[in-house]
């Protein structure tokens, strides 16, 4: 799997976790994509091949869904669990009568009568996936290529974590997304590299770290934005307050505010969401 950067782990390490500092009720909590560990927990191939090739196949559509037409309710891990280890025909049967039958009405239901027929139609045993403009044979995913995996992994932790942030940032500053929606979005967007948004999927797969965890050189613009977009919220720490001084960034300064804004960005994920967030990872092996 790949690697987290160390301010994360610093991070998720330092945190308050303690239950009580939690608001509930203020933020659904539950996942817009997959826990990317949940496509590694398969042991047999069988069922790897089935894990990875249900979300490959539904990855398109459902990032298009999420982005555009978010559903009310998201999937908990145990829905994205009953998802991901199921044959899609099966999501197509219209029997309700038993358990099982009626938890996967809810599953077609949540996740949409078009990604489910999507999913339906492309899975087959000499079928493929589409993945970042590449074609792969489903049979490959029995034993996928350890790059392969790197490489899908990392996508759902950036996904996770550009719509977490989203989600994050319109339950702390409530009031500019109502006065300044388009400003706000644009600032939010600005912290990703790429003309598409958080729809990055729509961009080539990066061979080098992007992004706020670039050279410094090249992480300035993008530091700076998310430095502005956390620096918004209540109880921001002063390390945030003021603009980076671009002529005097260097890699002990990026390293610095990286810490300060990882550090407030996982403790106030878990005070309002109860867990610990899902955060971008070393995108080369």
């Amino acid at each position: 799997m790949p690697l987290p950067f160390p301010q994360w782990v610093s991070a998720f390490k330092r945190a308050d976790k303690d239950p009580a500092r939690v608001k509930m009720g203020l933020v659904d909590t539950s996942y817009r994509f997959p826990e990317p560990a949940l496509i590694v927990t398969p042991v047999l191939p069988e069922w790897r091949k089935l894990y990875c090739a249900n979300w490959l196949a539904a990855r398109p559509l459902w990032i298009s869904h999420v982005d555009h037409h978010p559903p009310s309710l998201l999937p908990v891990p145990q829905t994205w669990r009953d998802f991901l280890n199921t044959i899609p025909s099966a999501l197509l049967a219209d029997n309700t009568t038993t358990k099982s039958a009626r938890e996967k009405l809810a599953e077609k239901t949540l996740f949409g009568q078009a990604l489910v027929h999507l999913q339906g139609n492309t899975w087959a045993t000499q079928g493929d996936v589409s993945w970042w403009n590449q074609r792969i044979a489903i049979t490959t995913l029995k034993d996928p290529p350890a790059h392969l995996m790197h490489c899908i992994l990392w996508e759902i932790y950036e996904l996770g974590f550009c719509y977490e942030l989203l989600d994050l940032d319109h339950a702390m500053v409530p009031g500019l997304w109502t006065e300044a929606p388009a400003e706000r979005t644009e600032l939010l967007y600005s912290i990703f590299q790429g003309e598409s948004g958080l729809v990055m999927w729509q961009e080539d797969m990066p061979t080098t770290e992007q992004g706020i965890w670039a050279a410094p050189e090249t992480a300035y613009p993008f530091l700076e934005s998310w430095r502005k977009l956390l620096s918004a919220w209540p109880k921001a720490p002063s390390r945030l307050w003021s603009p980076i001084v671009q002529e005097s960034f260097s890699p002990v300064i990026q390293s610095d505010i990286l810490s300060s804004a990882c550090m407030f960005y996982v403790q106030t994920f878990f005070d309002l969401f109860g867990r610990p967030p899902i955060v971008p990872h070393w995108v080369l092996m």
